[in-house]
């Protein structure tokens, strides 16, 4: 997985806390949207190795 490091020093803070919080490669995410009935619209790249994810619902058109 390709992100910044301060997303992995993030990522291992949270891990410990509130293991369903992690940092996820986007493949991972979308299969678990899929599992909810969600799909993806888009992946937008941002600073720093963030992505802005939109999952609407598969159910709609």
């Amino acid at each position: 997985m390709r992100t910044a490091p301060s997303n992995g020093a993030f990522d291992a803070s949270l891990r410990p806390r509130t293991p369903a919080w992690v940092v996820r490669d986007l493949a991972d995410a979308k299969a678990f949207a899929t599992a909810a009935a969600l799909r993806l619209a888009s992946a937008d790249e941002m600073r720093a190795g963030n992505l802005t994810v939109v999952l609407p619902s598969a159910l709609q058109p």
